[in-house]
């Protein structure tokens, strides 16, 4: 149950701040179109197109990144391996939590909130550092480096919702890469 609190408080910070933060210190109403959360204006097939680009865009950065890790050495990928494999224990609820509810805490924090006030490369490191607690240093470089291509899309497009279906998408894939490893 301890698991579950902290999950909670994590998930209500990176939410709540950035609500709390626009109205007490830039004394700013709260909107959805500030954070990206508007209709697409493309209607439903641009926002599907552009989140199938974004999780290309993705991939093709984990692959070049796994392979640099790998030459360099720096793979340590087994730290995270052994977090996974943990956490596919959890109840199924938990893991329908972490992905559906994290991953959107995330989005909405890291880019929709901290890439407009800092920038797309200091967002992408404050979301590498988040991912430190694996212990692994290639985790970390790759939350950097992903971040960075989930920032720039979001600062480009200004949608929220394909950069969350595509890091939903990716984080599916790269948890069940891990466990059949």
């Amino acid at each position: 149950m301890g698991a579950l609190y902290a999950n909670l408080l994590i998930d209500a910070f990176l939410i709540l701040f950035p609500a709390l933060y626009i109205k007490h210190k830039e004394k700013k109403r709260f909107r959805a179109v500030d954070f990206g959360l508007q209709a697409n204006g493309k209607g439903w097939l641009g926002g599907v197109f552009l989140t199938g680009k974004i999780f290309a865009a993705l991939l093709a950065t984990s692959l070049v990144l796994s392979l640099t890790l790998s030459i360099t050495g720096l793979d340590d990928l087994a730290l995270v391996e052994d977090s996974v494999r943990s956490l596919a224990a959890s109840p199924f609820w938990m893991l329908l939590y972490l992905a559906l509810v994290r991953v959107f805490a995330e989005e909405f924090f890291f880019r929709a909130f901290l890439v407009p006030r800092t920038g797309v490369l200091a967002a992408s490191v404050v979301f590498g550092i988040s991912h430190a607690t694996y212990g692994s240093i290639a985790e970390v470089l790759g939350a950097i480096v992903l971040g960075w291509v989930l920032g720039h899309f979001y600062a480009k497009e200004r949608k929220l919702l394909p950069n969350y279906v595509a890091h939903l998408l990716y984080n599916a894939m790269a948890f069940a890469t891990f466990l059949s490893a």
